[in-house]
């Protein structure tokens, strides 16, 4: 998960990197 998360991030600008915090926190509490 955590590699797909970086991969997403490079694709993306820093902008998203704050956005795949707060979609990391929604997969960690669905988890």
């Amino acid at each position: 998960m955590y590699l797909y998360i970086f991969i997403v991030q490079n694709q993306f600008s820093t902008k998203s990197i704050f956005n795949m915090v707060v979609i990391q926190k929604l997969i960690t509490v669905n988890t």
